[in-house]
């Protein structure tokens, strides 16, 4: 069976990483929502934020839905990974739009100070790595990650090395291809 999985989790935790990895390794589908986002609000003449303010969420939600779903259909993959899920209605819409493929929500989580040093990490001369993080956690919060969270299917804890972090999401990758994560 076909599957969409999609990627949520707070900044840092290594949703991109995995994401990446797994793209590259085994070949799946890619689809950010963050950058579908973006494309949808530039095609109607807005900034991303202007958008996100501006625009009723019950409108943003199909048309950034709709946009997921025709990159989806334009794929020529088995399997397609959703990086970014903020938001429960999104897993819905690709439900409805998908009812032949299994879809499941994988949750990446890593502990605050490790996020944080990998925010600096990538930004080494901003000195507010943690109040960025706590800043983007706030936000996260406010819109919903939380329930999307608790949805989860399958949760990854990345508080290690990328070595190992590899090795955890070819055991994911594993369970995943055998059957053995329902949602």
């Amino acid at each position: 069976m076909k599957k969409i999985v999609f990627m949520t989790g707070y900044s840092g935790a290594g949703k991109s990483t995995l994401t990446d990895y797994v793209v590259g390794k085994y070949r799946f589908g890619y689809v950010s929502f963050r950058d579908t986002t973006r494309e949808v609000a530039e095609s109607q003449g807005y900034t991303h934020i202007d958008y996100i303010e501006k625009v009723d969420n019950k409108i943003i939600f199909q048309q950034v839905g709709d946009a997921i779903t025709d990159k989806i259909k334009a794929q020529e993959t088995h399997n397609t990974l959703i990086d970014g899920l903020y938001h429960l209605p999104y897993v819905e819409k690709i439900q409805e739009d998908f009812p032949d493929r299994q879809t499941l929500i994988v949750s990446v989580q890593a502990d605050k100070n490790i996020r944080a040093a990998r925010m600096k990490a990538r930004n080494p001369n901003d000195k507010s790595a943690l109040n960025d993080i706590d800043y983007l956690d706030n936000y996260k919060d406010s819109i919903g990650i939380k329930e999307v969270i608790s949805h989860a299917d399958y949760l990854l804890v990345n508080n290690v090395d990328i070595t190992a972090f590899s090795r955890e999401t070819d055991l994911f990758v594993e369970k995943l291809n055998a059957g053995r994560i329902k949602p």
